[in-house]
């Protein structure tokens, strides 16, 4: 389900968001905003709820 979320994004970015979903907390929400931007994060996250 992620890779066609996140079919936009670079390997090492989707990478790196499948690690911090896999460690899920509080600040991930944030990290996933500060590596892919605002309205990209928006989008991922609604596409994976």
């Amino acid at each position: 389900m992620l890779e066609r979320a996140a079919r936009d994004l670079a390997p090492g970015q989707l990478d790196r968001v499948r690690e911090i979903i896999e460690r899920w907390d509080q600040n991930s929400e944030k990290n996933i905003v500060k590596l892919l931007g605002e309205e990209r994060a928006k989008r991922l996250m609604k596409e994976l709820r």
